[in-house]
């Protein structure tokens, strides 16, 4: 096949076909970053105790007992709250990590075309120098 018609259905698959399948991946990696972290199950869990970790009231009415069994539930949930907002905090940079690497990912296939065809020139100038 002659290079010069080459040079077309190589332009329309890297701008159309190729730029779409880049979409796709990159689609691909955010749902799995966003189940990676379960995110609406860490938001729909949000204030549930850490691990379900927790003590039952027991039967009658001990207010010591009681004291204590609140302290330790609500101590339970803290801990849940501290751990999931840790967990979303990680998701988040993670996010905006693939974001920047996506962005510049699109901005240099974008330019790779015209980055091949500088350096060519370069490089043919440079031989006859």
């Amino acid at each position: 096949m002659n290079a010069i018609k080459l040079v077309p259905i190589y332009l329309l698959w890297h701008y159309s076909t190729a730029f779409l399948d880049m979409f796709r991946i990159f689609g691909n990696i955010f749902w799995f970053l966003w189940h990676f972290f379960s995110v609406p199950d860490t938001l729909r869990t949000f204030f549930s105790p850490w691990e379900r970790m927790g003590e039952g009231y027991k039967k009658g009415f001990d207010i010591e007992a009681v004291a204590s069994t609140f302290v330790v539930n609500t101590l339970m949930r803290i801990v849940g709250i501290i751990m999931r907002t840790i967990l979303l905090f990680f998701a988040l940079v993670c996010f905006f990590v693939t974001f920047l690497v996506v962005s510049v990912s699109f901005l240099i296939w974008i330019l790779i075309p015209f980055i091949l065809i500088s350096l060519a020139f370069f490089g043919i100038s440079a031989l006859f120098k």
